[in-house]
């Protein structure tokens, strides 16, 4: 089943919309402007409650943008329409609701009836929300009206959200604010905590850093000196095959001495041979 569904939505995240309706097998279609509708599809005007919009726009500077009356200006054009289009609080929407709406706009007052839930914001968010709509005159009472619209709660089968206000009030209440400065404090602590041990981790991966230099040093020293011995070896080696030559040659050079020596003897006595015929011949 392929319908496209024309979302508008300004200011908004629009994510979790387009999901649900992904997730029905639906197609999406977010709009930049109104102007990029097409009258044969399905329109969807989404919106959410104020807490929301402190994130859905980006840095607050100082405050977000207010976009109900945008969307509360185009209603009229689009009541004088023939075009299927209703409002879909992001805040608090049913998907079911929805997808059956979105498939046959006709036949949604028939689907059962859906309590509202809408979420209890952070103590700081709902303080801040708070803040703005005293700030922003206006914003709240734009909410409200587009709750209150037959096209937004009614389809929805549920109360709309006249307790916007009041939920935030409740939730920015002292008690509320203590809980979260309570918690922001363990949180601090949590986060000293943390600290110290990455500090302890990295003093310990340092410690850990020098052991590994000095077992490699020692390491290179210990290869360094089997080297050293290995090479002593080699010259020590050496020195016992040139001792055996040595030897060798003094062996042979003390042969020839008693060759010679004999030879020596030989001589002397063949010239004291010679010298007695040499006598004899001289007195005969």
């Amino acid at each position: 089943m392929n319908v496209p569904v024309q979302i508008w939505g300004p200011g908004f995240r629009l994510e979790p919309l387009c999901d649900a309706l992904r997730a029905a097998h639906l197609t999406p279609e977010p709009l930049a402007g109104l102007e990029q509708r097409r009258g044969d599809r399905p329109l969807l005007l989404a919106y959410a409650e104020p807490v929301d919009l402190l994130g859905a726009q980006g840095p607050a500077d100082p405050w977000p943008a207010d976009p109900y009356r945008s969307l509360l200006a185009a209603l009229p054009a689009l009541e004088a329409g023939g075009q299927p289009w209703r409002l879909v609080n992001l805040s608090c929407f049913c998907p079911a609701q929805l997808v059956g709406w979105c498939v046959e706009p006709e036949g949604a007052l028939l689907s059962p009836e859906v309590s509202g839930a809408f979420r209890i914001p952070e103590p700081l968010d709902a303080l801040l929300t708070r803040q703005w709509l005293n700030a922003a005159p206006g914003v709240l009472e734009a909410y409200l009206t587009l709750e209150g619209h037959s096209r937004s709660a009614v389809l929805d089968r549920r109360p709309a959200d006249q307790a916007c206000l009041e939920r935030l009030e409740a939730a920015a209440g002292p008690e509320a604010l203590a809980g979260a400065r309570r918690r922001w404090q363990a949180l601090e602590a949590d986060l000293a905590r943390a600290d110290e041990q990455l500090r302890e981790l990295h003093r310990l991966q340092c410690d850990n850093q020098g052991l590994r230099e000095r077992a490699l040093n020692l390491e290179l020293e210990g290869n360094r000196r089997d080297a050293r011995i290995a090479e002593l070896e080699a010259r020590c080696a050496d020195l016992e095959l040139s001792l055996q030559l040595a030897q060798e040659d003094l062996g042979q050079l003390s042969r020839r001495i008693g060759l010679l020596e004999e030879l020596v003897t030989a001589g002397a006595s063949a010239a004291r041979s010679v010298q007695g015929a040499l006598a004899r011949a001289l007195t005969s």
